[in-house]
């Protein structure tokens, strides 16, 4: 450096920090003889200490010096103010520009999926200092094996078909461009392997009708349906619940109740031995995707009161060797008025 670099270095710096010590306590910029069209873009920087940080930053970028040499050899002082006062403008009185940092992957644990059957997972989001809610998504499966990615939703759905690892690679890309990867494994295996080999049922609940005056006649279905696909092997326990304003009459010989079919002659039935539930049980198999039925008739007898009343099926943990037991009731309502 030479020894005009030197002595005009320091002097620089205390002209920034002069500048910026008067705008603090002025509220206005200092413009050392400069219309305010010259020093347009002039940025105030709360801490002093960060002004210098900022201004020491400024002096390593390229141009900084064959402007301050054009500053410092202007023979005319005004002019000469003037250069110094746009080498501070550009170089060292502005806080730097934001730096652009890379998004930041999140850990997506290893899944499982099962052939023939859909699969669905959420990837996680990952995180990005400037720009977190402009990342683009994308993912590559190796092999494919019938996945597909929704960069929108970050869900990767689809129906596996063969058993085989699925390698999944995750990218993120912010605005500027930089991106990170995060990657884990579908392990899919056979059917026979996991629960998709077991039946699943559900209840269905139909009552007729919905809203009733007075002392009404009504009806209640249920069907006992399979999702899975698996044949139910074992017993099936259903529970109904019991209502004082509602008695029901179970017909073991009835198929179909109200224009719905039943098979009630496959159902035991007991309305005694619990005070709060009819039980209904039943051996036979429910095919794959089919469904077994049973139905009452009844009454309901509102008397002088009006109300909402619901009756509901539950269907007992393991019936038919199931394993999910959080879709096993069902619920309808019946609205009723004195008449």
């Amino acid at each position: 450096m030479s020894p005009l670099f030197r002595i005009a270095l320091p002097g620089i710096v205390a002209l920034c920090w002069l500048v910026f010590s008067v705008q603090a306590q002025t509220g206005s910029p200092v413009l050392l003889g400069h219309s305010p069209a010259r020093v347009t873009g002039f940025t105030p920087v709360v801490s002093r200490t960060q002004q210098i940080v900022d201004s020491l930053q400024r002096l390593t970028q390229p141009g900084y010096y064959p402007a301050l040499f054009a500053a410092q050899s202007q023979p005319n002082s005004v002019a000469n103010a003037r250069q110094t006062a746009d080498v501070c403008n550009t170089y060292l009185c502005q806080s730097p520009a934001p730096i652009n940092t890379a998004p930041v992957a999140t850990t997506n644990a290893n899944q499982s999926a099962f052939t023939g059957n859909p699969f669905s997972y959420t990837v996680n989001a990952f995180t990005d200092a400037e720009t977190p809610g402009s990342l683009i998504y994308t993912a590559s499966f190796s092999p494919v094996n019938g996945l597909s990615f929704d960069p929108v939703t970050r869900v990767i759905s689809g129906t596996p078909t063969a058993t085989t690892p699925v390698n999944v690679t995750i990218t993120a890309t912010d605005p500027g461009g930089l991106s990170a990867t995060a990657g884990f494994v579908i392990d899919v295996r056979s059917c026979s392997d996991g629960p998709c080999a077991r039946p699943d049922l559900t209840p269905i609940l139909y009552t007729r009708p919905t809203t009733v005056y007075g002392t009404t006649t009504i009806t209640v279905v249920v069907d006992v349906v399979e999702l899975m696909g698996n044949p139910t092997s074992g017993l099936i326990t259903v529970r109904v619940a019991k209502d004082a304003k509602v008695s029901l009459s179970f017909d073991p010989g009835a198929t179909a109740i109200n224009g719905r079919d039943v098979q009630n002659s496959r159902w035991g039935f007991d309305a005694d031995s619990n005070p709060n539930y009819y039980t209904l049980t039943t051996s036979s198999t429910v095919a794959p995707g089919d469904k077994l039925s049973f139905g009452f008739s009844g009454t309901l007898t509102s008397g002088a009161t009006t109300g909402v009343l619901t009756l509901s099926p539950v269907i007992m943990g393991g019936s038919g060797g199931e394993v999910r037991v959080n879709n096993n009731v069902d619920a309808d309502k019946i609205d009723y008025f004195q008449q």
